[in-house]
C-alpha cells in the first residue's frame, strides 16, 4: 500500500495476511484488521494526515494483479460491527483501515513470477503420492504372490 506523509514523500509498506484477509465492505469499499508486525505504523500515520493510498494486489497462482486508488481511513478503536465485517473476532487488533476505491485497473501479468502455498502445493501432489502408494502396493503384491 502507498501512502503519502505530510511533506510530501511517498511510503511504501507491504499489507499482507491470510488469504482472504481483505474484506469487502460495500460495493465500492474495502478493509481490513491492522494486525501488529514491525510496529512502523508510517502508512497508518499517513493516512491519518492524508488519506490518498493507492495498493497492489497479486495473486500469483493465477499470475493476476489488480491495482486500485482511493480514500482511506483508519479506525484506532474499530467498532463491534467493523470487527465483525473485517471476520477479525479471534484477532489482536490494532485498528482497523477501510479503503473507498476510486479507481481500478488490471496490470499487466507479464512478469509475475507463479507462486503457491505449500497447502497449494499438497494438495497438487496428493494425487500423485496415491498413485505411487497404489502402485507399490501392486508391486509389493506381485512379488509376494511370485514369491
Amino acid at each position: 500500500m502507498a501512502t503519502v506523509s505530510e511533506s510530501g514523500w511517498p511510503y511504501v509498506q507491504h499489507k499482507g495476511g491470510e488469504p482472504g484477509f481483505v474484506k469487502i465492505l460495500g460495493p465500492t469499499r474495502i478493509g481490513w484488521a491492522e494486525r501488529s508486525g514491525n510496529r512502523q505504523y508510517l502508512g497508518t500515520g499517513n493516512i491519518v494526515a492524508g488519506s490518498k493510498v493507492a495498493a497492489i494486489f497479486v495473486d500469483y497462482p493465477t499470475l493476476t494483479r489488480l491495482k486500485i486508488r482511493g480514500t482511506a481511513t483508519y479506525h484506532p478503536d474499530p467498532s463491534p460491527e467493523l470487527i465483525e465485517a473485517l471476520e477479525a473476532d479471534n484477532l489482536r487488533v490494532d485498528g482497523a483501515i477501510a479503503i473507498d476505491v476510486a479507481a481500478t485497473a488490471w496490470n499487466c501479468p507479464k512478469y509475475i513470477t507463479p507462486r503457491y502455498t505449500t497447502a497449494q502445493i499438497d494438495a497438487g501432489v496428493q494425487p500423485l503420492r496415491d498413485r505411487i502408494a497404489d502402485l507399490e502396493a501392486r508391486l509389493d503384491a506381485l512379488r509376494t504372490a511370485t514369491g
